[in-house]
């Protein structure tokens, strides 16, 4: 009654060929693009098996169902949609924040004119097919691409995903500006900080992105980190040093001129190149200039399960009774 065929026209240019030719004896029925995959049911009047579904999920793959039997065709059709359903489903299982989606708000203020190279930028949703509307599909490190100039109003940017990193192209106007990471879900940070995919911005950038505001220690989202060998927090964000708690210090961290994401310096304070701060129990020895240059290996991420003060100070607790002028 049935049987399958393979050919490599794709269902969206044959659904145009058909609109094209009106002699053509065949039309689509019922068509959905749902996750990647494109399913269509239609019918050849000409052909001995009139019905058919097609399915084709990759640019080089089309598959074909044939019958004669539109109640049979029709049951294809569904339980091919309820696959491509069910993938969708999972996926969305497997992220964290599959319903949270990224706005203006979570964009460094006036950082839609600027440029996006080397920085992590947030898509539009509208912007994307309703089953990718997610923080996961929004969050995309700009590479290169003559839209990441700020006057290249209609050209494209190239970059990677952040959550799946693969490799993806957005226009310009689909971009709501660069990501704010004080605001971002825990996943990005810790992604962002495993794969070097951080905003690299300069001093004029910070000053005009309103970065140098200072947050409290005890509300915001760490990671834990190893620095010297030493347990440790860090964030990219600055954070306001009366309010980390006695028995703890905080230093700031200087990234690489060339902007490659390499922790080189270590100090109470940093204004150029800032990439981030670190909170510690133990002390950092510090030269007479106050600067400590570091190897980039010195500064090791993803190495404990601290992700905010509290826990921090749970598992190193503080050592007894610090004097009350004790540095932080």
């Amino acid at each position: 009654m049935s049987d399958f065929i393979s050919n490599h026209e794709s269902i969206a240019d044959n659904i145009q060929r058909q609109k094209t030719n009106l002699y053509d004896s065949t039309h689509t029925i019922s068509y959905i693009e749902l996750f990647g995959y494109e399913i269509e049911l239609g019918e050849d009047t000409e052909h001995d098996k009139p019905y058919y579904v097609e399915t084709n999920n990759k640019p080089d793959e089309n598959f074909s169902f044939r019958t004669n039997s539109y109640s049979e065709a029709i049951k294809v059709y569904s339980e091919r949609l309820a696959n491509a359903a069910r993938k969708m489903e999972l996926d969305h299982e497997n992220k964290a924040d599959s319903n949270i989606m990224l706005t203006n708000e979570h964009c460094l203020q006036g950082s839609s004119n600027a440029d996006f190279t080397g920085k992590v930028v947030v898509i539009d949703s509208k912007s994307l097919l309703a089953e990718y509307r997610s923080s996961e599909s929004q969050l995309v490190y700009c590479t290169h691409g003559y839209g990441a100039k700020p006057e290249a109003v209609d050209k494209n940017i190239l970059g990677i995903e952040l959550y799946s990193e693969k490799p993806v192209e957005y226009g310009r106007n689909q971009i709501l500006g660069i990501a704010d990471e004080s605001k971002l879900p825990k996943w990005a940070i810790q992604n962002m900080s495993r794969k070097n995919y951080r905003p690299l911005l300069t001093s004029e950038e910070k000053k005009g992105y309103s970065q140098t505001s200072r947050y409290n220690a005890m509300k915001e989202d760490f990671e834990e980190v190893t620095i010297l060998n030493k347990p440790a927090l860090f964030t990219s964000i600055r954070i306001d040093r009366n309010t980390v708690p006695r028995g703890y210090h905080l230093y700031e961290v200087r990234h690489d001129d060339d902007c490659q994401g390499d922790a080189v310096q270590i100090a109470r304070g940093i204004m150029v190149n800032h990439w981030g701060t670190l909170i510690t129990r133990e002390e950092i020895k510090l030269p007479s200039d106050g600067y400590l240059d570091i190897e980039p290996e010195a500064l090791n991420y993803d190495t404990g399960d601290c992700h905010n003060m509290k826990e921090f100070m749970d598992k190193y607790p503080p050592k007894a009774k610090p004097p009350k002028s004790h540095e932080r």
